[in-house]
C-alpha cells in the first residue's frame, strides 16, 4: 500500500527530554498530570491504543519541547465514550517554561477550529495530517471539548529543530543536508533480502561535544506469514494487548489468522493462538469473488478490531473446516513503534545490527555514518506504515 509521504519529521516527544502535561480540570491551570514514558510512547505511535481521562468536560494537553521547535503539521486521533469530540482550541508559544506561563496564540492551522479528529488512526495517521505551523515554538497546547471521558490515541507533531539553536544533533545525507522528513522503506515483499539506506547524524555545535547519544531504529507495522495465494494485504489491527494476543519466538505481539471459503462467502477469522479452540478475537466476512475490505469486528470482548483487504478472485477450494495444523503458519506479528530483529541499525563501518546505537560522545561538528537495515523472511510479507529514526536527548552537553 503506497503511503502519502511525511510532510517533515516526526517529533520524538515520547523519548527526547520533551515533558508532556494533562490538564485535567478543563482549565489551563496549575492542576495538572504527566503522562510516563510509556503512555507518551503510547500516544506517539500509530496503534489504537489509549490514554483516557476521567473528566467528562473535556481536557487540555501540552508539550513542552527541550529546545525551540519549528512546527509543520500534526494528526490527533481520539475518542469519546460516547457523542461527539471535538478540538476547540490550539496553541503554541515561544516563551513558555511550564505551559500555564508565556504567550500563546494560534499557529497557521490546515483547518478550521472547531476540528474534529479522526476516531482512530487507521491509515489516517499517513492520510490525516494537517498543517500547524510556527516557528521557535518551546510548548504546543490544544483544548479537547466532550462531554464523556476522553480517549486520547495519537498525538504526533511534525518539524525540526529551530536552525537558531546550535546546540543539537541532526541527521544528515552524505553532502551534510540535514534531512526534513522521515525515511520510508514502504512495503516490503517476502524475497528474504535486505534492503538498506544510509544516513549520518551530526553534533550542530561548533563548540559543545555531545555525550552519550543514542540513536533508535523503530518500526511500526505487520508482519503477515502464510497466504500463499497473496489473496490478503493491507491488514489494520487495532487494539492488540498481552490479553488478546500471544508472543512469537522473536517477543512480537502475534495474532493468527484463518481464512474459511463457502460457495457464497468467505470470512476471515482471527484467534489469540494458534489453535481454533483458542479465543476467537475478530472476525468478518465478504461476499466471494468480491474485491474489497472485510471489516473484522470484535469477538468475545477482546477488544480488537480492524480490517483487511482481499482481492476479488478466489482461485482457492472451498475451505470450509480448518485445523489447528493449517492455522499454524498463519500469523501476524504486530510491531508497534518498538524494536524489530527485522528493522535494525548499526555504525556503517564498524558495528554490529540492533535496535540503537550510542555513540560516547559526538565532537563539535563531528559526523556519524550510520546503516538502517529491514530484512523480511522468505515466508512473511511486511505492510510497513512507517520506519522512524529518533535521537535520544544526550545525557549532557560538555
Amino acid at each position: 500500500m503506497a503511503y502519502t509521504a511525511p510532510p517533515s519529521r516526526r517529533l520524538g516527544f515520547h523519548r527526547d527530554g520533551s515533558a508532556m502535561f494533562i490538564w485535567d480540570d478543563g482549565q489551563y491551570s496549575t492542576t495538572k498530570i504527566a503522562p510516563a514514558e510509556i503512555e507518551r510512547t503510547t500516544l506517539n505511535n500509530e496503534d489504537a491504543d489509549y490514554y483516557i481521562t476521567q473528566m467528562p468536560h473535556g481536557i487540555m494537553v501540552g508539550i513542552i519541547f527541550p529546545v525551540p521547535v519549528d512546527l509543520t503539521h500534526m494528526f490527533l486521533s481520539m475518542s469519546s465514550e460516547s457523542g461527539t469530540i471535538t478540538v476547540s482550541e490550539i496553541e503554541a508559544s515561544t516563551d513558555t517554561n511550564t505551559g500555564d506561563d508565556g504567550t500563546w496564540v494560534t499557529p497557521t492551522l490546515g483547518t478550521s477550529l472547531p476540528y474534529t479528529p479522526p476516531t482512530l488512526p487507521g491509515t489516517s495517521y499517513r492520510e490525516s495530517i494537517i498543517q500547524c505551523a510556527a516557528t521557535g515554538v518551546r510548548g504546543i497546547r490544544f483544548k479537547v471539548n466532550t462531554t464523556y471521558a476522553v480517549k486520547l490515541r495519537c498525538i504526533h507533531f511534525y518539524g525540526m529543530i529551530n536552525v537558531a539553536t546550535t546546540q543539537r544533533l541532526a541527521f544528515v545525507d552524505g553532502s551534510g543536508n540535514e534531512l526534513t522528513i522521515d525515511r520510508d522503506f514502504g512495503d516490503k515483499k517476502r524475497d528474504g533480502t535486505a534492503t538498506t539506506k544510509q544516513f549520518y547524524i551530526k553534533n550542530m555545535s561548533s563548540t559543545k561535544t555531545a555525550n552519550t547519544v543514542v540513536v533508535k531504529f523503530l518500526a511500526s507495522g505487520i508482519f503477515e506469514y502464510g497466504d500463499a495465494l497473496n489473496q490478503l494485504s493491507g491488514w489494520i489491527i487495532k487494539n492488540i494487548n498481552a490479553n488478546n494476543s500471544s508472543r512469537d519466538t522473536n517477543d512480537m505481539p502475534t495474532v493468527y489468522w484463518v481464512l474459511t471459503v463457502s460457495e457464497s462467502t468467505r470470512t476471515v477469522s482471527l484467534y489469540k493462538a494458534a489453535s481454533t479452540s483458542s479465543l476467537l478475537i475478530a472476525q468478518g466476512s465478504r461476499a466471494n469473488g468480491t474485491e474489497g475490505t472485510i471489516t473484522l469486528t470484535e469477538q468475545n470482548s477482546s477488544g480488537v478490531s480492524g480490517s483487511v483487504f482481499i482481492k476479488g478472485s478466489d482461485s482457492s477450494p472451498a475451505v470450509t473446516t480448518v485445523t489447528d495444523n493449517d492455522i499454524a503458519s498463519n500469523k501476524l506479528c504486530i510491531v508497534l513503534d518498538s524494536a524489530s530483529p527485522f528493522c535494525q541499525i548499526k555504525e556503517t563501518t564498524a558495528g554490529t545490527y540492533a535496535d540503537s546505537v550510542t555513540f560516547a560522545s559526538l565532537a563539535p561538528g563531528a559526523t556519524q555514518n550510520l546503516t538502517a537495515q529491514i530484512t523480511i523472511p522468505t515466508n512473511a510479507e511486511l505492510g510497513l506504515h512507517f520506519i522512524q529514526l529518533f535521537i535520544e536527548a544526550p545525557a549532557s552537553w560538555a
